[in-house]
């Protein structure tokens, strides 16, 4: 039993990783404004969802969650609020990064 719940944690890592080396990837040439609206989207989505009060969810947090593929997060509130920390974080990464070639 703990090897087969060891097993699913380390898929779920797994998965989860692909999805983020996915988002990588795909804002990798987005421009600065580009990155700034989604630091903005993503702000917005912590400021106003809750994953422990999913029943009243406006249409933008649908729509973003859509738009970032978060919909197979939300049933676990604690591996929703990681990846959307992780987004940011690899977004603000990516802000800087490129900032910093400019200069």
């Amino acid at each position: 039993m703990k090897k087969q719940i060891i097993k699913g944690s380390k898929e779920h890592q797994s998965e989860r990783e692909l999805f983020l080396k996915n988002f990588k990837n795909e804002i990798e040439n987005f421009g600065p404004e580009s990155l700034q609206l989604v630091i903005k989207k993503l702000n917005y989505l912590c400021l106003e969802f809750d994953p422990y009060q999913m029943d009243e969810t406006s249409q933008t947090v649908s729509n973003i969650l859509e738009e970032f593929s978060l919909s197979e997060y939300v049933s676990n509130p604690f591996d929703f609020t990681n990846v959307v920390l992780q987004l940011l974080d690899i977004t603000e990464e990516k802000i800087k990064n490129s900032s910093s070639k400019v200069h």
